[in-house]
Order: C-alpha cells, then sequence, then structure tokens
C-alpha cells in the first residue's frame, strides 16, 4: 500500500474514508535514564498507541516529537500487532536486526529516514505478504550518533537480505551507508544491543 499518497477521501454519505493496513501496528517507547532502580528494561517499556488505518497512523506521528528531538538514550519502536521490542519476545527470538548508523554529516536525515522506513514496513512493501519477515523498527538516540534498526523473525541471509535491500533502495541512501546485521542471540549473550558482531551487511 502507498501510505504516502493515501488521503483523506469521503464517501457518497459524507463519511471520512479509511484505509485499512495490512497489519495493527503499535509505536513504543523507553529511555533507560528514566528508568527508576527498582524498574526492570521491560518496565520502562511505554506503549503508546496502536494504529490500523492509514488515518490513523498519520495522525500518530503528526502528533509525536520526530526522534531528533528526543533526548539520548532515548528509543522509539514501532512494530507489529503481539510483538514486543525485546529480544525475549516470541516473535525476535530466533532473529536478528539490520542496523543503520547515522552520524556526522548524515544526522540531519534522521527523522526523514525513520520515518520512510516506517512508511515502507507498515505499507507491506519490504516483505512477501505470504511469507513475512519483518517484526518491527527501531529507532535509537545515543551520544554523537543515532541508529535505525529493521528487527526479523530469522537470521537466514537469503531471507533477511533482500528485505534489508528493499529498505536500503525506500531510503535512497548513499553507497557509502552500510546496514550491518546482528542477531538477538548475540544481543543476548553479550546484555548488549549493539556492540556485537556484524553477521553481514548490505
Amino acid at each position: 500500500m502507498a501510505v504516502e499518497a493515501a488521503t483523506a477521501t469521503e464517501t457518497a454519505t459524507g463519511e471520512v474514508a479509511r484505509h485499512p493496513l495490512q497489519h495493527r501496528w503499535s509505536l513504543w517507547y523507553d529511555n533507560a535514564k528514566l528508568k527508576a532502580a527498582t524498574e526492570t528494561w521491560a518496565d520502562n517499556l511505554k506503549h503508546i498507541l496502536a494504529f490500523e488505518t492509514v488515518q490513523e497512523f498519520w495522525a500518530l506521528f503528526n502528533n509525536v516529537m520526530p526522534p531528533s528531538m528526543l533526548s539520548v538514550q532515548s528509543n522509539y519502536s514501532v512494530f507489529k500487532e503481539g510483538v514486543k521490542p525485546m529480544w525475549e519476545d516470541t516473535a525476535n527470538r530466533q532473529g536478528g536486526k539490520f542496523v543503520l548508523t547515522v552520524k556526522g554529516e548524515d544526522l540531519p536525515q534522521l527523522d526523514q529516514w525513520w520515518l520512510h522506513a516506517v512508511l515502507s514496513a507498515i505499507g507491506e512493501t519490504l516483505e512477501s505478504e505470504t511469507d513475512p519477515e519483518v517484526c518491527g523498527l527501531v529507532v535509537s538516540l545515543r551520544k554523537g550518533q543515532h541508529r535505525i534498526a529493521l528487527w526479523t523473525k530469522t537470521c537466514q541471509e537469503s531471507r533477511v537480505v533482500p528485505v534489508a535491500k528493499k529498505l536500503k533502495e525506500a531510503l535512497k541512501l548513499p553507497a557509502r551507508l552500510k546496514f550491518v546485521f546482528q542477531t538477538h542471540s548475540d544481543a543476548v549473550s553479550s546484555l548488549s544491543s549493539f556492540q556485537n558482531a556484524s553477521r553481514f551487511e548490505v
């Protein structure tokens, strides 16, 4: 679905037509700096809102701060309904993520790249309808550099690389920028989100 092109249209009865998405999605937020000493990371994860139509998506995204305005250590996550942005979630456990690091001269592009990454995912332009691979997306704000990550349900190179290639094309990234793939199992072992070996890149 071309989510960018869908506009509010009226039916014959004067009602605003709804453009349903293939899946229902949720926006999540967390910030490690705001976590109380007694809280776990999961306790700090906040569900903002779910959306299932193009109109609901734009109503939400037009009323939340863009990633570039969030404080350091903040994360926005957009995941399919029923999937939490956690390594341990059943849908994510056997998978991994493609990570794009955004820094230096590319920092001004963060908001645009995040928006178009989300549009590509919810518009179902990255994967096969009959063999889905995308679980969700995360944008992470860190000191001096930020990251956009595409989470997949498997680690099979033959399955996930085509998805990342489509996303890279959708974002119109310069050739010097790469998505590097890391597994969630490595993250669980190291207890680190990003300081893990790259299995392959696109």
